[in-house]
């Protein structure tokens, strides 16, 4: 009986096995791939993502994927398209790739027009395949319309204006030239067509950016896939076009990746600015699945002793292709439970001709509508596409990668929904390395400083510094009341409380003169006219040289009246004058007053040699320059000097003329010697400005600052402190000698003192006339009581 119970228990156990393993649904996927060596990440993403599949997604339902896969060459059609059709042959529910993106059109049209269609998911990047009417073919990578539109904000914040487009397929730019045109920005677009001999490609490249340096173009857009853009940026190290003066744009995702690599060939200076991809809210297992993807890449390239073309990462194509496998997966997951799908699973038929059965088959609608609906989270981060089967929602960034270390700097962050770029404020805030000369006022060095941010001073120093403070905070800077500056403080308020105190002792006295005040008005009077509101409107009026309808009757109060006159006509004077000083310089009278009375003058003139002012004299046209020129060059070794110093000291050992900038020039007389003075006639005017590397993102931010600053007056109140104030040479400034003596300038209360000892006479004056009114008025009215009596 044992051996019996043995028996009985090992056949069931087979029983089950074998039930166990007529359960299990073999489900076949095909991918196809390039034969070259540096691809191969992509396929060993795909066989990575049907392990993972069927131990994490598939295995508890019984399923398990088999990939089926070929290779062939980029440029070879009918070897894909056949291949395809093999792969569909032999059962395969879904076609991945082909992973390059010159045949995905091809196979996705392929693909699409199969009786009812046949699964297909594209990874690469191909524009074309988006203008693909399809609702067979799911695009997991981003489409050209997408970046460019981020391409096309980026170009706008970097306010390109004269820019080199480089790419590999016209279709990939043809939105990104049509929108430049229409904002007037100049394009010169250079084609670099694909070839599968390297070496050749970066001969037209070399020969591309030849071109670009000569048409001296700063602002290059490169819109072109991996090979390509390498090539691009070899190019540009051999022709000397990697500097920082040179500012680079690409679309392409893996860029980041590329400069990682091409470091090994020290590649230079400057940046590339470029498309980052967000892996927020990936699949947890993302660095995991990428180590293992590496481990397994860099395994196979030693056992085949080939060179690794990408040791810095995972590729985006091969990421994608390892989430397009597992929306696969999971979408089956959902489907295989149907008794239909399983059903027509193993009715399949084995053809792929257009109008065979197996195109025809009901699995593939079943399936496509499951895909589309579905929702998953990926190594990319979230998967789901819209109704034309686009991948919606990428998360990017924008940055800048170093091509001298590698180092990346996130300038944007970009909304998932419509790609609109928000520029991030820490990207203005960065500490930038000024370069200029060292020139009085405008930069002067303190030698002595302690403290290495007080070693250099001076005007344009001190609006870095202002321009640098707004990027943190905003500073309220206003000139709005520049017109109080002719008088002090001091003098204003004592203006303001005199016009009170006048007003209101107008107003007393004219209630105690008999001959301004009535008790009981006259037939025709108003009333109390005599109050302290129109006595107040009567003292500012005067201000204004304007009558009033009420004005003082008795001699009392227009005694006070003419002398607050006398004070207010007094004060307007001082402010005018004082004011108009402010505004214009003394000027030294001079036999030469101008460039053209200079010229025909003896004096010897010239200026620093091989400077903008030499050139500008040099090429002139108008005839009094050119003469001028050619008295200068006659002369070069005693008039032209080497520096602008050499010049002013050229000047105070006599009979010689410098001509330099004005800003200079002025700092020199009121500053440096007293005895000297410039000519007001200027020439070639020109205002000075911050040069910024081209298509710098600075330019914006500190433009817009320098314009709020000009606006504001800080740039004329910075101007008056370098130039204005505190000079030692008062007869070379106006406002210094209209300020009586004062270092600013402005009328202070001591200056105005007379003016105020006129209202206290006039106080005075209005006293004495005002008793004499009370007497005159007792006296008459006593006389007429008398005669009262008498009668």
């Amino acid at each position: 009986m044992k051996p019996m119970r043995l028996s009985i228990i090992i056949f069931s156990l087979i029983l089950i096995l074998s039930r166990s393993s007529a359960e299990v649904m073999e489900i076949n996927i095909g991918g196809l791939f390039p034969d070259t060596v540096h691809k191969m990440q992509v396929e060993i993403a795909f066989d990575s993502a049907i392990k993972y599949v069927n131990e994490n997604v598939l295995k508890p339902h019984n399923i398990v994927l088999n990939g089926l896969k070929n290779y062939s060459k980029p440029l070879d059609l009918l070897s894909a398209t056949n291949q395809a059709c093999w792969q569909i042959t032999n059962g395969a529910v879904a076609i991945f790739g082909p992973f390059y993106s010159n045949l995905n059109q091809a196979i996705g049209l392929y693909c699409s027009n199969l009786g009812k269609g046949v699964t297909h998911f594209q990874a690469s990047d191909d524009h074309q395949s988006y203008q693909v009417n399809s609702d067979k073919s799911f695009k997991m990578h981003p489409s050209h319309s997408d970046l460019n539109k981020i391409a096309m904000q980026a170009m706008n914040l970097l306010s390109w204006k004269k820019i080199s487009i480089i790419y590999d397929d016209f279709a990939h730019i043809e939105r990104v030239v049509l929108t430049a045109n229409l904002h007037r920005r100049h394009i010169t677009s250079h084609r670099l067509k694909f070839q599968t001999n390297f070496d050749a490609m970066l001969s037209d490249a070399v020969f591309i950016m030849n071109q670009i340096k000569t048409y001296r173009n700063f602002n290059i857009f490169i819109s072109c896939q991996d090979n390509c853009l390498i090539a691009c940026l070899l190019a540009a190290k051999k022709t000397g076009l990697l500097s920082a003066k040179y500012d680079y744009l690409t679309t392409n995702l893996d860029t980041k990746k590329i400069i990682k690599e091409l470091l090994l060939h020290r590649l230079g200076l400057g940046t590339i600015k470029n498309i980052i991809v967000d892996y927020i809210d990936a699949l947890p297992d993302k660095q995991q699945i990428e180590n293992q993807i590496l481990e397994t890449w860099n395994t196979t390239n030693e056992a085949n002793n080939a060179t690794t073309r990408y040791p810095f990462g995972v590729r985006l194509d091969a990421m994608l292709a390892f989430d397009a496998v597992l929306t696969l997966g999971k979408a089956l997951v959902n489907v295989v439970n149907g008794t239909d799908f399983q059903a027509a699973l193993e009715s399949r038929p084995t053809t792929c001709e257009k109008y065979g059965a197996q195109t025809n088959w009901t699995g593939y609608p079943m399936l496509i509508e499951t895909i589309r609906k579905s929702r998953i989270t990926g190594t990319t981060g979230p998967v789901y596409f819209d109704e034309v089967n686009k991948r919606q929602r990428f998360h990017f960034l924008f940055g800048t990668e170093s091509l001298e270390d590698g180092k990346e700097t996130i300038l944007a962050t970009i909304n998932s929904t419509d790609y609109e770029m928000q520029w991030k404020n820490e990207a203005l805030q960065k500490a930038l390395v000024v370069t200029t000369l060292v020139s009085t006022p405008f930069v002067m060095m303190n030698e002595s400083a302690k403290d290495e941010n007080e070693v250099f001073y001076g005007f344009c120093v001190d609006l870095l510094k202002e321009i640098a403070a707004r990027k943190k905070h905003t500073s309220e800077v206003n000139r709005v009341f520049a017109f109080t500056r002719p008088f002090s403080s001091n003098v204003w308020i004592s203006i303001i409380v005199s016009a009170f105190i006048v007003a209101l002792y107008l107003w007393l006295i004219g209630r105690f003169s008999p001959y301004d005040w009535y008790f009981d008005p006259p037939p025709g009077s108003e009333g109390d006219e005599s109050n302290f509101s129109n006595s107040l409107w009567f003292v500012v009026g005067a201000f204004m040289q304007q009558g009033t309808e009420n004005t003082p009757r008795s001699m009392s109060c227009r005694t006070i009246g003419f002398f607050w006159w006398l004070f207010v006509l007094v004060i307007i004077s001082s402010y005018t004058a004082n004011l108009a000083a402010f505004m214009t310089h003394s000027q030294i009278v001079t036999e030469i007053q101008s460039l053209k009375e200079l010229a025909h003058s003896k004096q010897a003139y010239g200026t620093v040699q091989d400077s903008q002012v030499h050139e500008y004299f040099k090429y002139a046209e108008l005839h009094t320059y050119e003469d001028m020129w050619l008295r200068m060059k006659s002369d070069k070794d005693n008039v032209l000097v080497k520096t602008s110093i050499d010049g002013v000291r050229k000047v105070q050992n006599g009979n010689y003329s410098f001509i330099w900038d004005t800003p200079y020039l002025e700092y020199v007389v009121n500053h440096i010697d007293c005895d000297l003075f410039h000519l007001r006639d200027t020439f070639d005017s020109k205002g000075y400005g911050i040069a910024m590397q081209s298509g710098s993102i600075w330019h914006e931010a500190v433009s817009s600052e320098v314009l709020k600053l000009a606006e504001e007056g800080f740039i004329q109140e910075l101007y008056d402190h370098w130039w204005r104030n505190k000079t030692k040479c008062k007869q070379a400034n106006s406002v210094v000698a209209a300020g009586g003596g004062n270092d600013d300038g402005r009328l202070t209360w001591l200056d105005a003192s007379g003016t105020f000892y006129i209202l206290i006479i006039g106080v005075v004056v209005s006293l004495i006339v005002l008793a004499g009114e009370l007497f005159w008025d007792r006296k008459g009215k006593y006389q007429a009581r008398l005669l009262a009596v008498s009668f």
